[in-house]
């Protein structure tokens, strides 16, 4: 993963694009809100694209739920880790 360093930390050039955790267990891929919604009220991680529309997966990568960017399987590369 390409980086920049500003000031004394270093940051992705790059946004998150993950389809897995750290351990190989995949990150359910939602298509429509009503299955995100679904997703959070099971307190389950999940990803999406912007809009739901797939072709927007090159201009704004992957959109994640709070539940996905917190599991404790790990959603950044090894040596990573997401902004507090």
């Amino acid at each position: 993963m390409e980086s920049v360093k500003i000031g004394d930390k270093y940051w992705a050039t790059t946004n998150l694009d993950v389809e897995n955790f750290q351990n190989g267990d995949e990150i359910p891929f939602v298509k429509s809100k009503t299955f995100l919604l679904k997703a959070g009220n099971l307190k389950e991680p999940a990803f999406s694209y912007f809009n739901f529309n797939t072709s927007n997966k090159e201009k704004y990568s992957k959109l994640y739920n709070w539940y996905a960017l917190n599991d404790l399987r790990g959603i950044v590369p090894e040596g990573w880790r997401l902004p507090t």
